[in-house]
C-alpha cells in the first residue's frame, strides 16, 4: 500500500521535473528511500506528508469498518 500511495501522489505533482525524479525514485532498487529523499529536498515536502496522512487515515477507517461489520 505504501508504494501505491507514493505512486498516487506522483500523479498529483504538477512540476514535471519533480514528477520525473519521483518516478525515477520509485523505479530504483530502493524506492522508499529514494522517494523520501527526493520529497525531503523538494518544496512539496509538507504536501507529501499531508497526502500520506490522509491516505493512511482512509485506510485505517476502511480496516476498522471491516472489523466492526
Amino acid at each position: 500500500d505504501g508504494y501505491r500511495i507514493m505512486e498516487d501522489f506522483i500523479f498529483t505533482v504538477e512540476d514535471e521535473q519533480l514528477r520525473d525524479r519521483l518516478l525515477e525514485a520509485l523505479n530504483s532498487k530502493k524506492p522508499f528511500r529514494y522517494f523520501r529523499a527526493t520529497v525531503e529536498d523538494s518544496p512539496l515536502r509538507d504536501t507529501w506528508y499531508d497526502f500520506k496522512d490522509a491516505r493512511m487515515k482512509e485506510w485505517l477507517l476502511e480496516m476498522l469498518a471491516r472489523v466492526w461489520d
